[in-house]
């Protein structure tokens, strides 16, 4: 596996109420259906941010990469390697780029594309890509959003109205 990252994810118990108590497996269930659709938030904010600073803008979390070197920057335009019209940074191949788009979220799950490698647990969520060289990209650019608390908490933001919809499509 190419680069890693894994994270836990607050309890939905404080933050969602529902309408009874829950059986063992309902609360299983429930929690990987959050966790899972937290993962697909996560990779979705993740791409933006890696688009963002790949054209030389701050993420939204403020992170940044360092510019091209001159040199580099002039043979990145020679050879047209440019992303919506701009000279582009870890944008060469665009496979580590598609290796991070998001994929789908299908009746509760995540379903990775075939770069991507996915473990989701009732406690942790493990996201990496499977390109070779991804490791040594991150070492130098970061290609996951760097504060990775301030990403779990915006997923889990993004993720309460869907989660909260699946509580009232069981009646919960």
């Amino acid at each position: 596996m190419g680069a890693l990252f894994m994270v836990l994810v607050p309890s939905w118990g404080n933050i969602v109420t529902v309408k009874r108590k829950l059986t063992r497996q309902e609360w299983v269930d429930a929690t990987l259906f959050f966790h899972n659709l937290v993962l697909f938030n996560l990779i979705k904010i993740n791409y933006r941010a890696f688009i963002a600073k790949a054209k030389g803008s701050p993420d939204s979390f403020g992170g940044t990469w360092e510019p091209l070197k001159k040199k580099t920057y002039e043979w990145k335009k020679r050879k047209n390697i440019v992303y919506s019209g701009k000279v582009a940074t870890n944008i060469r191949s665009r496979r580590l780029l598609n290796a991070l788009k998001p994929n789908i979220f299908q009746n509760g799950v995540y379903v990775p594309s075939s770069e991507q490698e996915v473990r989701v647990t009732q406690r942790s969520i493990h996201f990496g890509v499977s390109v070779d060289y991804a490791d040594d990209v991150d070492s130098v650019r970061n290609i996951f959003v760097h504060d990775l608390e301030d990403l779990v908490n915006e997923a889990v933001k993004i993720s309460l109205p869907e989660f909260q919809k699946y509580f009232r499509r069981r009646g919960l």
